[in-house]
């Protein structure tokens, strides 16, 4: 069995070769509608870039494509984020994060996997178990 998370340095690694990485963070939801909640980070020209999103939760265990969701906020487009952190570098990222969502257990996986953690998310009966 493979490992799924990675610990900070991986992480930070895998920025530094172009690759962007994910974290599920669990049910959100508005007025109208359920949704997930999760968020992916990328290195750019200036330093790191910390996109949240917020998707309708549409999802069986057949279908866990959480990029073809869309928006929870009707006033987005299809691909935007609720929100965007930068920072100059990867601890900063981490640390805005952290004061985002108010919690250091973030459990950081290569991109796509995000997919595989909405998985177990159904699975768990939509149970958020971080």
């Amino acid at each position: 069995m493979t490992r799924r998370y990675l610990t900070n340095t991986e992480a930070k690694a895998n920025l530094n070769r172009g690759k962007s990485i994910e974290c599920f963070l669990g049910g959100c939801g508005n007025d109208n509608q359920l949704g997930i909640e999760w968020f992916s980070i990328s290195k750019v020209k200036d330093g790191y870039l910390a996109q949240i999103y917020q998707t309708a939760d549409l999802g069986s265990d057949e279908y866990i494509d959480v990029y073809s969701f869309g928006p929870l906020n009707e006033d987005l487009e299809y691909e935007d984020a609720d929100e965007t952190l930068n920072a100059s570098s990867f601890e900063q990222i981490m640390n805005l994060l952290e004061k985002r969502f108010k919690r250091t257990n973030f459990k950081l996986v290569n991109q796509f996997v995000v997919q595989d953690e909405y998985l177990d998310f159904i699975r768990n009966g939509r149970v958020c178990s971080a």
